[in-house]
């Protein structure tokens, strides 16, 4: 037998077996077990020659060579906030022609997150989530799913594997960005109060951020009272002085759980209940946050 393309035995096409001697009415069955390098349908006929020149030839049997091909495809959110929930979704396909047996998802978990659950209650293995699917048929789709959770802010790269009998292996990945959420909270308060005109008293200024993540070009203003003139400010950044309005220099960065704080000293020049003003902005905080302080300067 010379075997079609694409079918050989023991690496080649060529089938040759010497079968010995049959006696009249003797039947002897051999059977070849041949590879197919591709699917689709393969027809081959087989001859017999005798040593005495009889011959006979076989019909043309064909075969149809199946076989299932895997897609894997990945969901998931582009980004997420810190110490929130992310679910990557697998999805596997089998666009073949074949059934996929023992058909298995192996889910890989990116260093630094925390596992929340899996679909059907898988639980990881090191750093591995295993899906047994099981048999896919064609056209069949199967979707697995993986929560996650990250304390840190960060890139996080999940990917995903899909093997099967008589399948090719495929991956995917998804990559999900987690963020933190900036939370400025601004103070001041007067250090004297009740304050003697002529002398003087401190008001100080804190921003501290109670969030997440970074701000930056953090920005306070102040707004002296008529009855308050400015005598000296010390604190995180330097300041300029235009009339009532003291500026201070932003300040660049202002890492998570981080405090600025300045000390501005004034003097009373006049009798009165004053209300003092402060101002801050920043790259999150474009409208103004305001907070005021009240003092009373007295004669």
């Amino acid at each position: 037998d010379t075997l079609p393309a694409g079918l050989t035995v023991n690496g080649s096409r060529n089938v040759e077996i010497p079968v010995g001697d049959l006696a009249a009415g003797e039947c002897r069955e051999l059977t070849v077990t041949a590879m197919a390098s591709d699917t689709g349908e393969f027809c081959s006929p087989a001859a017999a020659r005798s040593g005495e020149g009889l011959t006979a030839d076989s019909g043309e049997p064909c075969t149809v060579v199946v076989a299932p091909e895997l897609e894997i495809a990945c969901n998931a959110r582009d980004r997420q906030y810190i110490n929130r929930v992310a679910e990557y979704e697998f999805t596997v396909t089998n666009n073949g022609d074949g059934v996929a047996n023992n058909t298995t998802v192996n889910v890989s978990l990116p260093a630094g997150a925390e596992f929340v659950r899996g679909s059907n209650g898988a639980m990881p293995t090191g750093n591995t989530v295993a899906f047994q699917v099981g048999a896919l048929r064609p056209g069949a789709s199967e979707t697995v799913m993986v929560a996650l959770r990250s304390a840190t802010a960060g890139d996080f790269r999940v990917g995903a594997t899909a093997s099967g009998a008589c399948a090719e292996p495929v991956s995917t990945q998804c990559e999900t960005n987690f963020r933190g959420i900036p939370a400025i909270l601004l103070e001041v308060v007067d250090l004297v109060d009740p304050v003697e005109v002529g002398q003087t008293t401190t008001y100080r200024i804190t921003v501290t951020n109670q969030g997440s993540a970074a701000d930056r070009n953090v920005q306070v203003t102040c707004v002296l009272p008529d009855e308050e003139e400015f005598v000296s400010v010390t604190g995180e950044t330097g300041h300029s002085v235009n009339g009532k309005t003291i500026t201070f220099n932003a300040v660049a960065s202002l890492a998570p759980g981080a405090e600025a704080s300045w000390d501005l000293v004034v003097r009373a020049t006049g009798e009165a209940d004053v209300r003092f003003a402060v101002e801050m902005t920043s790259d999150t905080f474009t409208r103004p946050v305001r907070e005021t302080e009240s003092t009373n300067l007295y004669e």
